[in-house]
């Protein structure tokens, strides 16, 4: 969904969306949120309408808290004047779910989509596929992975039944991707990693070989490759799409930073530890900066170093970064986390992702 009142009627950004142009479309979108604001008031359809895809921009180049604040506001007028199941609320609240997610607070975004899910229509209609979809990836990263896998197995099936051929949709492309990754949280790490394998080049053929959603893959089959020892592969994939992402989105974006994330346990598990200590240190270091210390990604960066520390003999630095992780886990996901218990045990991390498009 690109935004409530459709592409046909979005703001000056829209169009440059799907071609990945990111920054872009946010200088027109501001542009044009600005203008609508001014001749209409906060309050008018237009306005609203700008406000939104103003939202979408913020969340794509990486502004989370940003895109939540809009969308937060959003919702609020609409849930009040047009009610929680009107489709302009439930793209709000949707659009909101996710930007709660990309910003760490997944307990904040289960909450919104919980209530998107039960406030929308029944059966199979578009705001009940996303809903689901995105509830399966919120309650995944949660570490609910049982219940998420319910809801990602009735998303497909939706997408099946509207659409003949789904690798043709990229939300239903969207929902493959979270469901192989369900995959690998499953412990079927093969079938994790052949599913996102197939999965590449209908991206590359829906979006182009450079569009941020098929980097996305290509990062997400790199890291399914690590989990099937395929070590070479995986490390040439992770840091070719690293510099992909970097050229697209921007070296301080969230995305290529996660990215740079993998390349660093690549570089490691091929023994390359400094070039991993020296790659993880920056990723770590930059993406307390921009998101803050205490976000999961930030988080993840920090427990990664530490075990790359530890191997090359840094202990003290290393125990120190591993606690600071472990708390930070216990404090924000709770101490059963997957992504805890993999801190306690010094096992490094791996941080998938999602397409951007997509709500």
């Amino acid at each position: 969904m690109i935004g409530a009142q459709g592409l046909g009627e979005r703001a000056e950004g829209g169009p440059l969306q799907p071609l990945g142009r990111f920054a872009d479309a946010l200088r027109l979108d501001r542009e044009a949120y600005a203008g609508f604001r001014a001749a209409f008031g906060d309050e008018h359809d237009r306005a609203l309408a700008a406000a939104d895809a103003l939202a979408l921009s913020l969340r794509l180049t990486g502004d989370f808290t940003g895109a939540a604040e809009q969308d937060r506001a959003a919702l609020a007028q609409r849930g009040t004047v047009l009610g929680p199941g009107h489709p302009a609320a439930l793209y709000s609240a949707l659009a909101l779910g996710r930007d709660l997610r990309e910003a760490g607070d997944y307990d904040g975004s289960v909450e919104v989509l919980r209530s998107a899910l039960a406030a929308g229509p029944r059966g199979q209609g578009p705001e009940t596929l996303r809903a689901r979809a995105s509830l399966s990836v919120s309650l995944r990263r949660t570490g609910r992975v049982a219940e998420a896998e319910v809801l990602a197995a009735m998303a497909k099936e939706g997408y099946a039944a509207r659409f003949p051929e789904p690798e043709k949709d990229p939300e239903a492309l969207a929902c493959a991707l979270g469901r192989a990754a369900l995959l690998a949280d499953s412990g079927d790490a093969a079938g994790a990693c052949e599913s996102t394998r197939l999965l590449l080049p209908q991206f590359t053929r829906l979006r182009g070989a450079q569009h941020p959603d098929t980097l996305t893959c290509a990062h997400n089959l790199a890291v399914r490759l690590r989990g099937t020892a395929a070590f070479k592969e995986a490390h040439d994939l992770a840091a070719s799409t690293a510099r992909a992402l970097e050229d697209t989105l921007g070296a301080r974006h969230p995305g290529t930073l996660c990215a740079l994330l993998t390349y660093a346990n690549a570089l490691a598990d091929l023994h390359q530890l400094d070039k991993a200590e020296k790659l993880g240190r920056g990723c770590a270091n930059t993406l307390g900066g921009v998101l803050g210390r205490g976000h999961p990604d930030a988080v993840i960066g920090d427990s990664n170093l530490a075990v790359t520390l530890r191997s090359l003999g840094g202990t003290a630095e290393a125990e120190r970064l591993r606690g600071r992780a472990v708390d930070a886990f216990t404090h924000r996901l709770g101490g059963t986390h997957p992504w805890t218990v993999a801190a306690m045990r010094w096992q490094r991390i791996d941080r998938d992702l999602e397409p951007h498009l997509p709500s």
